[in-house]
């Protein structure tokens, strides 16, 4: 039998809370682009973003390339895509 310390109990459930918070809002980012809401989606990537979620580090890092749900930002397009690959992105 495996016995695992009450604090690594802890750390591995908020870990498991971050990353589906994550996932939530990165689902929810690419639902309001899909209803053509690139202002509401670029709002649930960066939520995303903050939680260190590569995917939503990504799809924010393309909002700001491409102009999407606001100004188009090469600085801040970079800063997110080497985000992404810091944690864990690679495509």
């Amino acid at each position: 039998m495996c016995r695992v310390s009450p604090r690594a109990a802890r750390r591995y459930e908020a870990e498991c809370d971050r990353v589906q918070r994550a996932l939530l809002l990165f689902s929810k980012a690419h639902a309001a682009l899909e209803a053509g809401q690139p202002g509401r989606a670029r709002r649930r990537f960066e939520q995303g973003a903050t939680l260190r979620d590569a995917d939503s580090a990504l799809g924010l890092g393309y909002m700001y390339d491409h102009a999407l749900g606001g100004r188009r930002d090469v600085r801040q397009a970079e800063y997110w895509y080497r985000r992404a690959h810091a944690w864990g992105e690679t495509q």
